[in-house]
């Protein structure tokens, strides 16, 4: 295997690149929010760390930093699994988990185990490794590419399925440049194990490269689009315990009859309470249908609020948690006297519950909830 100072520019270039595009993610997960960005922050800069030990690697003819290099190539996979747990779930499920930590293990098992010998040979400008060593390398580093751009192609056909119109462009644009990016690898693989050509190799690995940057761009610029897979939010809706609707946030015109929604969790939250005192059920948190489920935060005494969504997330129960406790805070006087009791609104809820200041709110804790036309599926 020979890494040529030729590569160096390159290298640096696509780092840099790498480089930038990782502080906009992080920067874009600061201010929306969500751990699926924070994923591929992590997975941009893996490959930015990469190509720079790479690089240096090549510079200094150091074969343990380009180890690590080589390392970081497993951490930037495990990034991915990460990123692909969020986008499709909104959580970490142990499936995904368990692939990428043993790709992971096995990657830097390979890369430093010190019994694996590895004869290195330095000349002018090349670091020479045994043909053992490059061939496992090859195995485990293409696997790597592929099993990511067969992973990043699934998510695209899934997203272009659930894409609202005003996405569907974007989701497009992503998924041919998912195909492509797949062609790419397997063209690298190619190059590696069937025929060797340079000219090839460097025409797909920048093609593989631009294809990465435009995932990124999408993703800056649509980064709604990450989030249409996990679950669909129909109704944000605020109710006193006796059914009455005080504030309804709508993010699909799917037809709902929110009153006798309010009224059926109602009757269950009261029978609830009623019948079972004695073994201290609780409050109901959640009420499931069969392709719904109905999320509530009841502990606070004047009001219940809850979401109406295809499925749920601890990342959407925690949404919800933090919007009831600014929402209980923001109108505590109006929702309790001065001793502490629940009081009874009597004014309409439009009066009490500032129509623009509950829409601000509900953008402060639910930015990753697409307002687009759901169907219950």
């Amino acid at each position: 295997m020979q890494y040529l100072l030729e590569e160096v520019p390159t290298n640096l270039v696509a780092a840099i690149l790498y480089g930038i595009i990782s502080v906009m993610a992080i920067r874009i997960a600061r201010n929306n929010g969500g751990k699926s960005l924070v994923a591929f922050f992590m997975y941009l800069l893996s490959n930015a760390l990469y190509l720079i030990f790479e690089t240096a690697s090549i510079i200094l003819l150091n074969a343990t930093i380009w180890k690590l290099a080589q390392t970081l190539v497993g951490v930037s996979f495990m990034s991915w699994m990460v990123f692909l747990d969020y986008t499709f779930s909104d959580e970490l499920t142990w499936k995904k988990m368990v692939v990428g930590a043993s790709f992971l293990a096995l990657y830097i098992t390979w890369m430093w185990h010190p019994e694996n010998i590895m004869i290195v040979m330095v000349d002018s400008d090349t670091i020479v490794f045994s043909m053992q060593y490059e061939m496992v390398f090859h195995i485990l580093f293409d696997w790597n590419i592929n099993a990511m751009t067969v992973t990043m192609l699934y998510w695209a056909i899934k997203t272009l399925k659930e894409s609202p119109p005003d996405h569907v462009k974007m989701a497009n644009l992503m998924l041919g440049t998912s195909i492509i990016m797949l062609v790419s690898s397997i063209m690298l693989v190619l190059t590696d194990f069937v025929f060797e050509s340079d000219v090839t190799s460097a025409i797909m690995y920048a093609t593989f490269l631009g294809g990465s940057f435009m995932i990124a761009y999408i993703i800056f610029t649509h980064p709604i689009i990450i989030h249409l897979l996990p679950y669909k939010v129909y109704r944000l809706i605020i109710m006193s315990h006796s059914g009455v609707p005080y504030y309804i946030k709508s993010w699909s015109p799917v037809e709902i009859n929110e009153v006798l929604l309010t009224g059926l969790f109602s009757a269950i939250d009261s029978m609830s309470r009623g019948t079972m005192n004695d073994i201290k059920g609780g409050e109901v948190e959640e009420v499931k249908f069969k392709k719904a489920i109905m999320i509530s935060v009841n502990k606070y005494s004047p009001v219940v609020i809850a979401i109406l969504a295809s499925k749920t997330s601890r990342e959407l129960r925690h949404s919800l948690e933090r919007f009831s406790i600014d929402f209980v805070g923001s109108y505590y006087k109006i929702l309790y006297d001065k001793d502490g009791l629940s009081r009874v609104i009597k004014e309409h809820p439009s009066k009490v519950f500032n129509q623009e200041k509950m829409d601000e709110m509900v953008g402060v804790y639910f930015k990753n909830v697409p307002d687009f036309i759901s169907r219950m599926e």
